[in-house]
């Protein structure tokens, strides 16, 4: 995933605002694993903004919300990673 390259250490974090995101299939959530798993070896974070009712009961149904920070909105989670300096 050439987008998580910057996602290090002494890089940024990555926030993921799935606020118009409704549904998202096992091979979405695929892609998610994978870019935690790719962020947490990078030393870095990522995280997920704005579900919606839909979306936050996938998480909470797969577990998702134990692999990412869970924010309300992007600002919250741009904030929390201290990227709103």
């Amino acid at each position: 995933m050439p987008q998580l390259v910057d996602c290090r250490e002494d890089g940024i974090a990555i926030v993921l605002d799935l606020s118009q995101v409704e549904y998202m299939s096992s091979v979405g959530l695929r892609v998610l694993m994978l870019a935690a798993k790719q962020c947490k070896g990078q030393h870095s974070n990522i995280a997920v903004a704005a579900l919606g009712e839909q979306m936050r009961e996938i998480f909470q149904i797969s577990r998702f919300d134990m692999v990412f920070p869970v924010y309300e909105d992007r600002a919250a989670a741009v904030t929390a990673l201290g990227g709103g300096n």
